[in-house]
């Protein structure tokens, strides 16, 4: 059980990165745009 709470976070925290990079190319597309 803990460790798959444990897993648990680790992919919501991967998602978390994920969105966080995806905006972040967002921002330069239309920085560059």
């Amino acid at each position: 059980m803990q460790t798959k709470k444990k897993l648990n976070f680790q992919v919501q925290n991967l998602s978390g990165m994920e969105t966080l990079e995806c905006t972040v190319d967002q921002l330069i597309m239309a920085g560059w745009v």
